[in-house]
Order: C-alpha cells, then structure tokens, then sequence
C-alpha cells in the first residue's frame, strides 16, 4: 500500500473522528484527545514506511 493510499486512509479516520465528536456519538474531550494524538500518529506511521519503501538515504 503506497504513502498516499495510508494518508488518505488516516484523514478519512481523523475526519470520522470530528464527524463522531461533532454529532455528539462520541464525547467531546475525547474526540478533541484523539484528534491531537492521530496526526503525529500518522506522521509516525508514514515515516516509517517510506524509510522502508522510499530510496532516499535518511
């Protein structure tokens, strides 16, 4: 699975997440936690993969 299919597979969750947290399915505060720790979790998770995938010498 390439960088940009994982990319856009975190955004559609941190979306779902506000989504969740916006129509009150979901606490706020935690959607609001979650929103904070997923985008470096991601970032995380995406650099990663490209230093294993990518040919770029780090």
């Amino acid at each position: 699975m390439s960088n940009i299919v994982r990319a856009l597979l975190w955004a559609a969750v941190m979306l779902s997440i506000a989504w969740a947290g916006r129509g009150g399915w979901i606490d706020g505060d935690l959607s609001q936690a979650l929103l904070i720790m997923l985008p470096a979790l991601a970032v995380v998770t995406l650099r990663r993969s490209c230093r294993e995938t990518c040919a770029v010498d780090a």
